[in-house]
């Protein structure tokens, strides 16, 4: 029966991916869970204005790429002298003897 319940929400929400991902937790899991964000502390400010804690986690996910790639140390590169070719002229006439 649960199986079924599971089978026919999963279809019925093709669609809306935040759904299907409730219900493959559930069923992973057992239970239904949720987390509400009570305040968001950045930079010593205390948030607690919903649409003001959405637009901090959007600057922080829209930023942490570039965060990280400006805290990595850069390649030391080393230039490398053109290597010198010898070449010969040999003529066909010395590879017949």
């Amino acid at each position: 029966m649960k199986q079924l319940h599971y089978e026919i929400n999963i279809d019925k929400n093709q669609k809306n991916p935040k759904k299907t991902w409730e219900l493959l937790k559930e069923i992973s899991t057992g239970t239904k869970t949720t987390h509400n964000i009570d305040k968001l502390v950045v930079n010593d400010n205390v948030l607690y204005d919903n649409l003001e804690m959405a637009n901090e986690f959007n600057n922080f996910f829209t930023n942490i790429g570039q965060s990280i790639n400006q805290q990595l140390k850069k390649p030391k590169i080393i230039k490398l002298k053109t290597p010198t070719y010898v070449t010969w002229n040999l003529h066909r006439s010395d590879h017949l003897q």
